[in-house]
């Protein structure tokens, strides 16, 4: 099931980005040929009008195919060449401003459904036949001091307790009913090799309005660290580790089984990794046609059809060949593991 969110989060993020391409298109009367999600074989396809709708078999990529687009198919009235360039940029920023948009919805869902934690030493959740819950803690007790050690942060009590297996600890809590002292005895996780009591932190939640606006601020911030870190790169300031299909499903995966609301985080990092990526000048991606069309607009006259639908091809064919190193070495990864 966990495989099966990964490959629909894969389709959604795809379906979002080529959405966002074919509503600028239908709304400047651009034809639209056909609206894909998935590359490969048709699993499944309907006609509507004047456009084709269809899933494909493997969900690592789509396209919509509009009128115009290509060097031979310059006849029809509606064709995408036909179009001022500024409106032909904003149908091709329209695929990546979708994935900005998702990424948005995402994260405020996030901070909707879980809001965020509490950097304070206050039991949010006791889990049920743990050691917390054998000692006595409640959910709302406040942990002021463990074994005479003062505590002020979440960190800082996590830290103790992982670092006392089977050790016995008096903790110092504060209560609706006053201050008690409780005694409790980490038990060890030896998966994780550290103590564990069984308990969560302190959660605040956020109205509706309020998950919005920090999703907004969650996907600006996370865009601006996203740029500085490609920058770094190029500079070689810093490493780029490239992950392909197989590794973002396995994240995928790791991420929905700690839980949606990670899932839903998750999500939203590799939408923002999409719109962003496809803004690059890289050949046969949204923003080498946006530099092409920029260029376009400088000289006052096209680039030449043949020689553009060159270089795209040229970088799909690079692009192919990357993804398929990237996947043989995320493949070999789990195969090690």
């Amino acid at each position: 099931m966990m495989f099966i969110l990964a490959l629909a989060m894969f389709g959604v993020l795809i379906f979002f980005h080529e959405l966002g391409h074919f509503t600028l298109a239908k709304l400047f009367g651009v034809k639209v040929r056909e609206f894909a999600v998935g590359m490969g074989q048709k699993i499944y396809a309907v006609q509507r009008g004047e456009t084709l709708y269809s899933l494909r078999l493997l969900p690592i990529g789509g396209f919509v195919n509009l009128a115009g687009e290509r060097p031979d198919d310059r006849d029809d009235e509606r064709g995408f060449h036909r179009k001022s360039v500024g409106r032909r940029i904003l149908i091709i920023v329209a695929g990546p401003a979708m994935n900005f948009f998702l990424a948005t919805l995402l994260f405020s869902a996030f901070y909707f459904v879980a809001g965020v934690f509490i950097d304070r030493p206050e039991i949010g959740r006791v889990f049920q036949g743990e050691p917390a819950d054998q000692a006595g803690l409640r959910s709302g007790d406040r942990i002021t001091a463990v074994d005479g050690r003062e505590v002020e942060t979440w960190r800082e009590l996590v830290e103790i307790i992982n670092n006392k297996p089977n050790v016995p600890l008096r903790l110092e809590i504060e209560r609706e009913s006053g201050r008690q002292n409780l005694a409790v005895t980490p038990r060890y996780d030896p998966e994780g090799r550290r103590g564990l009591i069984g308990v969560g932190p302190a959660v605040e939640r956020f109205s509706f309005p309020s998950s919005v606006v920090r999703g907004a601020q969650s996907t600006a911030l996370i865009t601006y660290l996203m740029i500085r870190s490609i920058v770094l790169a190029i500079g070689r300031q810093v490493g780029l580790d490239l992950v392909g299909p197989v590794g973002i499903v396995q994240a995928a995966v790791e991420a929905a089984n700690t839980g949606f609301s990670n899932f839903l985080w998750f999500a939203g990092i590799v939408s923002l990794t999409v719109g962003l990526v496809n803004l690059l000048p890289i050949p046969a991606l949204d923003g080498s046609r946006i530099a092409f069309l920029t260029v376009e607009a400088v000289r006052g006259k096209p680039v030449d059809p043949e020689a553009e639908g060159f270089v795209h091809f040229i970088g799909f064919v690079l692009l192919l060949l990357l993804l398929l190193v990237v996947t043989y070495r995320d493949i070999l990864k789990l195969v090690v593991e």
